[in-house]
């Protein structure tokens, strides 16, 4: 995985992140072609992010809210080392 697969993130905002200790998160999204990699803000939990995707894709008119963790859609979120990302 690179760093250059986020659509939210620039390369060197997911670097500066990494280097002032914050948490990412990889979102995938099955087949839907949205990937991505998310910062976690000082203070967001898990929770946080999960809502914001949820608002997200359901603003976009993929679905609604929680559905996207389940059934077709079956996207997931996890944490992501930073070990993770190629150089």
């Amino acid at each position: 995985m690179k760093t250059t697969e986020s659509k939210s993130h620039t390369e060197q905002e997911i670097r500066r992140a990494i280097s002032e200790g914050k948490t990412l998160y990889l979102l995938d999204t099955d087949n839907s072609g949205n990937d991505d990699i998310l910062i976690a803000e000082p203070g967001e939990t898990e929770e946080d992010i999960t809502a914001n995707v949820e608002g997200w894709a359901q603003s976009c008119g993929y679905c609604e809210g929680s559905e996207i963790w389940e059934g077709q859609a079956a996207w997931s979120l996890r944490k992501l080392d930073p070990s993770e990302l190629e150089d």
